[in-house]
């Protein structure tokens, strides 16, 4: 496989010092987390010792250092019996009162202890549609290299 190896971050809680050591060793300048949409370091913090996200470094040896974020995300095409598709129309941030306007399909990260059965059964349930209603069929995963302004300098492989 060509490219560059990527190093897992060790599974342990981050502190404050730690993120920032490990943002430095790999090109990636903190002063931009907390600046319009992106995350405070603390919200990123938050998700990486809840487990949401792995953290992946550059080799030692790499001549271009990035530190990956990966994360598994399902994407949800609901129905109902016209044909009509559910739609997220905008998307509200727990911790602030930023509110994103989007017209995608609806989609969930997958926690720690989930699999996908798991996390479609607290989506559907989150909107109030029974399972057992519910026609649910899995596709293979993709991974797909993508900028999320929301961490800033962090390259993010997304896998749906």
């Amino acid at each position: 496989e060509d490219g560059p190896r990527w190093c897992p971050c060790p599974p342990l809680t981050f502190d404050r010092p730690m993120l920032l050591d490990m943002l430095a060793r790999n090109g990636v300048t903190p002063h931009f987390f907390g600046v319009g949409c992106s995350l405070t370091l603390s919200q990123f913090l938050i998700e990486i010792n809840r487990g949401e996200v792995q953290l992946f470094e550059s080799p030692s040896d790499a001549r271009q250092k990035e530190l990956l974020r990966k994360l598994n995300v399902l994407h949800f095409h609901i129905r109902d019996s016209f044909n009509n598709y559910l739609v997220q129309t905008a998307l509200s941030f727990p911790d602030s009162a930023a509110t994103e306007k989007s017209s995608n399909f609806p989609m969930a990260e997958l926690r720690p202890y989930e699999d996908e059965d798991g996390c479609t059964r607290r989506m559907l349930r989150e909107l109030g549609i029974p399972f057992t209603t519910a026609t649910v069929r899995y596709s293979t995963p993709k991974s797909k290299r993508v900028f999320d302004p929301t961490y800033p300098g962090v390259v993010t492989l997304s896998e749906h």
